[in-house]
């Protein structure tokens, strides 16, 4: 029997049958918890809000670097975009130089003001 299975045949006895959730759990090996989950996911989703779901988070707060956090190298491209690489893509590939490799690569971006 497949998880999304075995998680209806839980559903089916707290709604079709009565049974109570902490009876369910208990023949499930499951918390109490899990089986309210179930149950409101199947609501919301029917059998497929019963499948597993991924457990990867949606995004990262520090994913995004703000303008600050990037270096001007000098040339722009053709349409007049400086070329830029985050810091810490200057740390990563300068890693261990020193401050001599610091400046070979770059300096700061040029503030808009």
């Amino acid at each position: 029997m497949s998880v999304v299975e075995q998680r209806y045949q839980a559903v089916l006895a707290v709604i079709g049958q009565g049974e109570t959730v902490t009876s369910v759990a208990e023949r499930f090996g499951v918390s109490r918890k899990t089986v309210h989950v179930w149950l409101a996911r199947y609501e919301a989703g029917g059998l497929e809000g019963l499948a597993d779901r991924s457990h990867r988070p949606a995004g990262h707060p520090g994913s995004r670097l703000a303008e600050a956090d990037y270096y001007w190298l000098g040339p722009t491209f053709p349409d007049g975009r400086p070329h830029s690489v985050p810091i810490w893509g200057l740390w990563s590939a300068n890693q261990g130089q020193g401050a001599e490799a610091e400046t070979k690569a770059g300096s700061p971006m040029p503030s808009s003001a």
